[in-house]
């Protein structure tokens, strides 16, 4: 293997790294923004259901061994496409976080990996600096 070939890939390499680290941070940038956004325009995490067929109404999900809660919409139109186009929201808030949380996980591995890289390459340099020291 030739050596001068194996360190110039390195380089490359690294500033690859750069270019997709910034790349990654750009992309959590953006989630975060469009997470904001959607919780500015306002969330509602619960369920919808037609009550008669008539009344819509909502029940949130229990929390820690609490009743769920139940909520009266009615059946005004406009009420109802707000509080539904609310829920979608908050369906996209939910898979935004799971994006993040898939992405730290990806940037927690990569982090990892890079660890590695730079404890095999301490040894090259202190096996490197072992063989100045050695008189020959």
């Amino acid at each position: 293997m030739n050596l001068r070939k194996t360190l110039n890939q390195l380089t490359q390499l690294t500033s690859e790294l750069q270019v997709s680290i910034a790349n990654a941070h750009a992309v959590y940038q953006s989630l975060e923004a469009t997470m904001a956004g959607l919780e500015h325009q306002g969330l509602i995490h619960a369920k919808g259901y037609w009550r008669e067929r008539k009344y819509f109404c909502l029940y949130s999900p229990s929390q820690r061994g609490e009743r769920r809660v139940f909520r009266y919409v009615g059946c005004n139109p406009e009420k109802v496409r707000a509080t539904q186009a609310a829920m979608r929201r908050a369906i996209e808030y939910n898979e935004l976080v799971a994006q993040i949380a898939h992405l730290e996980d990806f940037a927690e591995q990569c982090c990892r990996n890079l660890v590695d890289v730079l404890c095999t390459l301490r040894a090259f340099d202190s096996i490197n600096s072992l063989s100045k020291e050695v008189p020959k």
